[in-house]
């Protein structure tokens, strides 16, 4: 495009933009955009990336490969290299991205109002109740409870519980140490069975 061609044409926007504002047509608000000025590391737009990882969704602990797209997670997929799953994934797994992105999960702190109603608060709030709270309940008994938690975030409850003097809890639904109780007890084996479906002669199920 030579230099008069590039003029006639912004002029030609130009008097478009200037139209469509005396028409009064007004654009619908814009929400704040974060640059992608400095992209994370081997990662190129376009290009899936991924990143090996455990899946939560039990206690069983499966190996994972995250497919990244732009820093957004899009899909989960067995890891051929862990000894737990050997590259399979179940259903439960499979649909582990849809906790973290259900438009209807928690993303802010909540409280029980007057009435028993979930009520949105402030971090600010949320944070000034909690100090409130530990700080009343030191030395008469604190407990925290959660699912099964390893790695940094563990160490991190740990740590705090340490220090304020309370009880790590761990509650996991999903946890094996029924079916490995009824195993020994049924086959004399403290272990977790493991099922060979593909050179099974008959199944009862």
């Amino acid at each position: 495009m030579d230099r008069r061609r590039f003029l006639t044409v912004l002029g030609a926007t130009g008097g478009a933009a200037a139209a469509v504002s005396a028409c009064d047509i007004h654009a619908e608000p814009t929400e704040h955009l974060v640059p992608y000025t400095v992209p994370p590391e081997n990662q190129v737009p376009g290009i899936a990336t991924y990143y090996a990882t455990t899946c939560r969704e039990c206690a069983a602990g499966c190996g994972l490969h995250a497919k990244v797209r732009e820093g957004r997670v899009v899909k989960l997929e067995g890891n051929p290299e862990s000894p737990i799953n050997q590259g399979r994934l179940c259903s439960r797994g499979q649909a582990g991205l849809q906790g973290l992105y259900n438009p209807d999960r928690v993303t802010d702190p909540m409280a029980r109002g007057s009435t028993g109603e979930w009520q949105k608060l402030s971090w600010e709030d949320a944070i000034g109740r909690l100090q409130a709270k530990v700080h009343e309940a030191r030395g008469k008994g604190i407990a925290f409870v959660t699912g099964l938690e390893s790695g940094s975030f563990g160490e991190l409850v740990e740590a705090w519980m340490k220090d304020v003097g309370g009880r790590h809890l761990t509650y996991e639904p999903f946890a094996f140490e029924a079916l490995r109780e009824g195993n020994r007890l049924a086959f004399g084996t403290a272990a977790i069975p493991w099922y060979d479906f593909a050179n099974a002669r008959y199944i009862v199920s």
